[in-house]
């Protein structure tokens, strides 16, 4: 179990104890109970996204399944992935029918395809790069049915007093534990540059206090 896993157990748990992001000099702190709300609690942005999902969803980078825990609710036939085991137990205990581990670079394994595809949260952080961008737009676009949509929110490097794409390292601190963390906070072009080299178009596009939302769907 990595540091951010345990973290997340603990809370789940009921130990809240604070987890802190070293980048620099500022301490950033890591507000779990943001992953495990309810609606009402949402971000503005997911909650205008969340308007467009019909038909079959899947849940891609779904954490302790608060997204897919409130799909249910509204009776959406919707799948969690996540490529954490302890995550799927954490949503699997909170209630989440359908859970699969599994990595989101390997999606295209997944015989099924999705109506709506969603990937919040800053999932895309896990790229490490443009071309790892790029691929796994190609493998949200297979696992796609054709008038699918995916919905998609990312973190602005504007956040971070970046004004293009970049790569933030910090440092996880967790009780007495520390652990090297590094995450991509990509512009809003690259994104969109990087959907159309898989053939998808952008649909929609729009940012709320620092959280850019995106609608794509296949170009015809």
């Amino acid at each position: 179990m990595n540091l951010i896993d345990n973290a997340y157990y603990d809370f789940f748990k009921g130990i809240s104890d604070v987890v802190y992001m070293k980048y620099k000099d500022r301490f950033l702190v890591e507000d779990l109970s943001v992953y495990f709300s309810d609606y009402n609690d949402f971000f503005e942005m997911e909650k205008q996204l969340l308007t467009y999902v019909s038909g079959k969803t899947i849940d891609v980078g779904a954490g302790p399944g608060r997204i897919t825990l409130y799909l249910q609710e509204k009776g959406i036939d919707v799948v969690a992935v996540d490529n954490s085991p302890i995550m799927r137990e954490i949503g699997l205990k909170r209630g989440v029918k359908k859970y699969e581990l599994e990595n989101i670079f390997r999606l295209s394994s997944v015989s099924e395809k999705f109506d709506t595809v969603i990937v919040f949260g800053n999932t895309i952080g896990v790229c490490k790069n443009i071309d790892e961008l790029e691929e796994f737009f190609e493998i949200l676009e297979e696992i796609l049915t054709e008038n699918g949509k995916i919905l998609l929110t990312a973190t602005s490097p504007e956040q971070f007093n970046f004004s293009k794409t970049t790569k933030i390292n910090m440092e996880l601190i967790y009780k007495d534990a520390k652990e090297p963390f590094s995450w991509h906070l990509f512009h809003r072009n690259d994104i969109v540059d990087a959907a159309s080299t898989a053939f998808l178009g952008l649909d929609y596009i729009d940012e709320i206090d620092g959280l850019t939302g995106f609608i794509f769907s296949k170009e015809i």
